[in-house]
């Protein structure tokens, strides 16, 4: 009692169903069962009744209905209620059985247990049986037990007589070598003079003592013989399979013995000729079996459910393609016996192994496969045959599609094919384009069709071709009926971008077919904006692709009164786009608008005449090849008779207007207007007009020149045309300026021009309908600065006995300031942009165009900027204010009385001041000021700026100690950045290092300097404050 048993396995509560989950599925059969009989009873119909039907199962005179149709009806129903009642009773017994689950659960746990013990002692008697069998081939008969255990314990018995045998003796190597030279010659004048040597083995070499004989893709085997007599049979030594996989076993092992002894007896009796007959049928046996093992391992995993393996006697059969609707399909592999009334042999056929292919029931005879029989694999095989079926499916689809003649001229059909992969196998299909095609493909192991790219529709289809109710004839219906739905569908999303309408008329295909003449699979009618009601677009879908018409119905559209199909070559080079639609909605409203536009000429006695004409398509891969469309020709004079001043400009030859478009929102005609200007004098002002592109006018360098109009549909076109003609004067008179400044002119229209007045700069000026011009900048220009002065500059008045020729003398201004100001400006930014985290240091203030004004705070110190001119000679003077202005023309730091400069700082300004020497002849000091050219007002205000900046956060004025401060960035006072690669100065390095050697006299002097500024009279002070400023007010422009 000591030990107890083990404790019974519990059997876990995870491997229950629970008692919820039986009462649902059972409730729901019990309501399915119910569904069932009731329908079963409704299907059942009652016998006529003599005297009436019945009511409620009773006759007329009240006695129930005995007929069979009626008893059945009740046997039905009982008996499906007494088989509920079973189920039911059944379930009242286990809910009876769940209140006591935990006992109940234990005698489970007893049970599983009683069930376990019972098979662990059925499992000792079967290995007790199978152990007794295994010992029979062990039994000898009487055995010597007691020698048998002596040997076993000591190795030897001394009652066992001694037999007195010689051990043999050990040959030496040179003698072993000699004895195997003697058999390898003998053996190869056996084969060459005595042997008859079947025709399957005349591949045979001699070696080490043996004759090796190679069967190819099957098996090489050595046989040897041990006596000169040649009628000696041969002995069996040794075989090796030369295809795999193959299986290997030991040298000594049953299968080695079993063969050899085979063999051997093969070759007592039938020779060598013997023997390969039974190597080579056994192994055609044994790589079919290999192919079998193959197959059925194919079926359990990467193939399970698509493969079906049948081994019948020496064959196998492996059907493919199980759920593929149809006949069946399947490969045999097999022995056949090699018996051919074509063949030249006369001895005895050679069997070999054979692959029947059936396709939909039907053996394919006509295709030859070609397997490899040294490398086994069937799956190899089996992916060589589907590659064929699928090239077969998809050549025939093809076939059915690329039938001949023009009507499928639009439909194209490429197969991929390949022998080998059937992945590798598709059929590319396209209708009116390549934008609209699928690829239709197989999948190897189900055979099931496969449609990319996905769309709802290629969904629909292929689920028809792979579960369709009827047997299908051929799928190239499906796939023409997909390709142009997919058309359809492309062609009304695009009308939808364009805010096309779908027109609702109830017209059917017969009536359209009527119409066009011609088949149609599907069509569809729109109306663009703006289109009267009687007429719309018809895009007809038939199997060359894609066409469109203009259709005019009959009032309320009951009907078609006419149609005519628009001129387009190349329409089935892709898929309509929205431009393409657009195309097309401009040739159809030019050729309506075309009459509407003639009965206004003609009601305004203005002189015209039309030409048709065929306008190319500038895209060469263009849908619309060609467009159908129209020219009118108007005479000049009959627009310029009230401007007879400017009537000289143009020439007489007339002006050529085409249509151009509609815009069905603003229910605007536009149109092309080309003239010519009489050339005379300008024709270096055209030619720089033509070098500019253009939006809605175009000049030629000959003066041929054209413009868009756009004007409401059915309205005159003379008051606009003219209107233009007047702008494009305007126009002329400003390029005459733009030339004298020699500024390049990018863009150019009769509202705006855009030029560049240097190589990384350029502004745009438009002109307003009342006279107002607009100068717009680049967000990152700098002279945005001054946008809203050189704007007001450039809307000075002109004088009316001006020439157009001559320059303007607000416009002379407006670029001279442009060129000047923009490396002043640009500098500006530039120091903007390096004191970002201190936006007031310095604080940039806008006088004017050529004023400005830099105040510091850190250090105290400000500086004007002006802008002298003399003649042709510009330049900029920048001025310290503290030596050259009032104080009350200083800023307010400035200006009291006490205040003075750091010290060393007005040194350092002194010295840039004061000094003789010139950087690049473009900036230099002039004694309180800097002097500067517009080329180098930039590198001397970054000069100056460096300067004061060396200073920052000493202090504002030199009321302290000077702080001694590193130049880190290697600037000298009035030269360029080491950093820049610039020299320093000479003059100013000596200079610098004197102060440096100087600072602490400098310090020393600091107080005293301090004390003589209080002691200055103020009589100074207030001469200073009565002088007039010499600058007006301050103006900061964005």
């Amino acid at each position: 009692m000591d030990q107890l048993p083990p404790e019974i396995q519990h059997i876990a509560e995870e491997t229950y169903f629970p008692l919820s989950k039986i009462v649902t599925r059972m409730s729901q059969e019990s309501l399915n069962g119910l569904e069932e009989v009731l329908t079963t009873i409704a299907d059942m119909r009652d016998a006529p009744q003599p005297n009436g039907p019945t009511t409620n199962g009773l006759t007329l005179n009240g006695s129930p209905d005995a007929s069979e149709a009626n008893v059945g009806k009740k046997r039905t129903f009982l008996k499906f209620a007494e088989d509920q009642r079973d189920i039911f009773t059944k379930l009242l017994v286990m809910t009876e059985w769940a209140r006591n689950a935990p006992e109940v659960q234990k005698l489970i746990d007893l049970n599983y247990w009683g069930n376990v013990q019972l098979q662990e002692l059925d499992a000792v008697v079967g290995n007790f049986a199978e152990l007794k069998n295994a010992m029979a081939a062990a039994r000898e008969p009487n055995p010597d037990i007691a020698t048998a255990l002596e040997i076993l314990s000591t190795g030897k018995a001394p009652w066992m007589p001694d037999l007195g045998l010689l051990p043999p003796q050990r040959i030496p190597p040179q003698n072993a070598l000699r004895l195997l030279r003697h058999i390898d010659t003998m053996l190869s004048l056996r084969l060459n003079l005595h042997e008859d040597i079947p025709r399957h083995l005349r591949n045979w070499k001699v070696g080490s003592g043996r004759a090796t004989f190679v069967i190819p893709s099957e098996c090489e085997f050595d046989v040897m013989s041990h006596s000169e007599d040649t009628s000696s049979p041969w002995l069996f030594a040794d075989m090796r399979f030369l295809f795999s996989p193959a299986p290997t076993f030991p040298t000594e092992g049953h299968f080695q013995f079993s063969l050899s002894h085979k063999l051997n007896y093969v070759l007592q009796t039938s020779g060598l000729s013997g023997c390969f007959d039974f190597l080579h049928e056994y192994i055609m046996t044994h790589k079919i079996a290999i192919l079998r093992n193959q197959a059925l391992q194919l079926q359990r995993t990467d193939w399970a459910e698509s493969i079906k393996v049948e081994p019948i006697r020496r064959s196998l059969v492996v059907q493919y393609w199980l759920d593929r609707p149809g006949k069946k399909n399947w490969i045999e592999i097999g022995v056949a016996s090699g018996k051919s009334k074509k063949s030249s042999w006369r001895g005895p056929a050679l069997p070999f192994i054979t692959v029947r292919w059936f396709r939909e029931g039907m053996e394919a005879e006509d295709t030859a496969l070609e397997f490899d029989w040294q490398d086994l694999s069937l799956e190899r095989m089996l992916k060589q045959v589907i590659a064929r079926h699928v090239s077969h499916i998809l050549v025939e689809t093809r076939n059915q599609l690329a039938s001949p003649g023009a009507s499928r001229q639009g439909l194209s059909a490429i197969a991929k094919l390949s022998e080998e992969e059937p992945a590798e196998c598709s059929l590319s299909v396209s209708l009116g384009g390549p934008n609209n095609s699928t690829t239709v493909s197989i999948n190897p192991i189900t055979g099931r069709y496969a449609l990319r790219p996905c769309s709802p529709l290629s969904v629909a289809v292929e689920n028809g071709i792979n579960y369709p109710r009827e047997p299908l004839k051929e799928i190239g219906s499906r796939i023409s009926g997909l390709l142009s739905a997919a058309l359809q569908d492309g062609v009304n999303r695009q009308a939808q971008h364009l805010g096309w309408t779908h027109a609702k008329h109830a017209l059917r295909v017969e009536a359209i077919k009527e119409a066009v003449k011609g088949d149609v699979l599907r069509f569809s009618l729109f109306r663009p904006q703006g289109w009267p009601s009687k007429w719309v677009l018809a895009a007809i879908i038939d199997s060359s692709g894609s066409s469109w018409w203009i259709v005019e119905l009959r009032p309320q559209g009951t009907g078609i009164q006419w149609a005519e199909r628009l001129k387009m070559d190349g329409s089935q080079a892709r898929s309509m786009t929205t431009r393409d639609l657009g195309r097309i909605e401009k040739g159809a409203v030019a050729w309506i608008s075309l009459v509407n536009t003639a009965q206004v000429f003609a009601s305004q006695n203005v002189p015209y005449r039309v030409e048709r004409v065929i306008t190319p398509n500038p895209r060469p891969d263009a849908d619309l090849a060609i467009l159908q469309g129209w020219v009118m020709w108007i005479e000049v004079t009959a627009l310029l008779e009230k401007n007879e001043r400017n009537k000289e400009a143009w020439s007489p030859a007339g002006l050529r207007v085409t249509y151009q478009g509609f815009n069905p929102r603003t229910g605007m005609v536009q149109r092309i207007v080309q003239g010519t200007m009489l050339p005379a004098s300008d024709m270096e002002l055209y030619k720089l007009m033509a070098k500019s592109p253009k939006e809605d006018f175009d000049i030629k360098e000959n003066g041929g020149f054209s413009f868009l109009i756009s004007t409401p549909f059915g309205e005159s076109i003379i008051e606009p045309i003219a209107a233009r003609l007047r702008d494009l004067a305007r126009l002329r008179s400003f390029f005459f300026i733009i030339k004298e400044r020699k500024m390049v002119v990018e863009s150019s229209s009769l509202e705006k021009v855009t030029f560049r007045y240097t190589a990384a700069h350029k502004a745009t000026v438009t002109f307003g309908k009342d006279g107002h011009n607009n100068l717009i900048f680049h967000p990152n220009n700098p002279q945005n600065r001054i946008r809203t002065l050189l704007a007001a500059m450039l809307n000075e008045k002109r004088t009316a006995s001006q020439s157009p020729s001559i320059a303007d003398a607000s416009l002379q201004k407006f670029s001279l300031q442009l060129v000047s100001t923009l490396p002043l400006l640009r500098a500006l930014d530039r120091i903007e942009q390096e004191s970002l985290p201190y936006n007031s240091n310095p604080t940039i203030h806008v006088h004017g165009t050529g004023a400005y004004r830099l105040t510091y705070t850190d250090p105290v110190c400000s500086f004007d900027i002006r802008l002298k001119s003399k003649k042709d000679d510009t330049s900029w003077i920048i001025e310290d204010n503290l030596r050259t202005k009032a104080s009350d023309a200083r800023p307010a730091a400035e200006r009291p009385v006490e205040f003075k400069r750091l010290e060393k700082l007005d040194t350092d300004l002194r010295l840039l001041f004061d000094s003789e020497e010139q950087m690049a002849v473009k900036w230099y000091g002039i004694d309180r000021a800097l002097g500067a050219t517009v080329d180098g007002v930039e590198d001397a205000l970054r000069v100056l700026h460096e300067t004061v900046m060396k200073y920052k956060g000493i202090g504002g004025n030199d009321s302290g100690p000077v702080v001694k401060r590193n130049n880190d960035a290697g600037v000298g006072v009035g030269g360029r950045s080491n950093s820049s690669g610039g020299p320093q100065r000479p003059q100013f390095q000596q200079q610098q290092q004197q102060q440096q050697q100087q600072q602490r006299q400098q310090q020393q002097q600091q107080q005293q300097q301090q004390q003589q500024n209080q002691q200055q009279p103020r009589q100074q002070n207030q001469q200073q404050q009565n002088r007039k400023p010499e600058r007006h007010d301050v103006i900061e422009i964005d």
